[in-house]
């Protein structure tokens, strides 16, 4: 007969910060709250660090040091923002793209290295042909958007049918928040 559990501890946990930070903690969890009664799942998480890069991949024109920008890590490129955000409107899909991976945008206010991001919160690179239309509903004013979206790195995780989900931003939210 399975064993019958009481309830269910659910754990993120960076790999980096596992042994010094989170083992201790799991041991006292656990001499309180015994296995036996409650289901555990523990995620590791994969982590990534972003850097700034020197110059602009598509117009060689170089970055100053607090210059915002668009980073590809898939292919550790860095685009300028006038280039980053262009779009070919002859063309369709991930073709009017400067670059067709996802790309981060960097805009930070001190010059010093981007906090750990988690891995997973850069997504799949995946190309679309020009018939594909990816609605999002906007975690930021709650609207549904064909439009370019935006995944927050640096915002507390949503939950999403449960697993951990990213944070979606519209066109129109991020143009908001870019002014701020």
């Amino acid at each position: 007969m399975p064993a019958k559990f009481e309830g269910e501890i659910k754990i993120n946990v960076r790999k980096t910060d596992f042994d010094e930070k989170i083992m201790p903690l799991f041991k006292n969890l656990f001499e309180e709250v015994p296995l036996t009664k409650f289901r555990h799942q523990l995620n590791l998480l994969e982590t990534v660090t972003i850097k700034k890069g020197q110059e602009c991949h598509n117009c060689k024109k170089p970055f100053q040091p607090l210059d915002p920008q668009f980073h590809c890590y898939e292919c550790q490129i860095w685009f300028c923002e006038e280039c980053g955000e262009k779009i070919d409107e002859t063309k369709k899909g991930n073709n009017s793209l400067v670059h067709f991976h996802n790309m981060i945008w960097i805009n930070v206010k001190e010059v010093k290295e981007i906090p750990v991001i988690d891995r997973y919160k850069l997504g799949e690179n995946k190309t679309f042909d020009e018939n594909f239309k990816r609605l999002i509903d906007c975690n930021g004013c709650g609207n549904e958007s064909e439009e370019t979206s935006y995944i927050c790195l640096n915002c507390k995780p949503v939950m999403f049918n449960d697993k951990v989900g990213l944070v979606d931003i519209c066109q129109n939210c991020f143009c908001l928040l870019r002014k701020k």
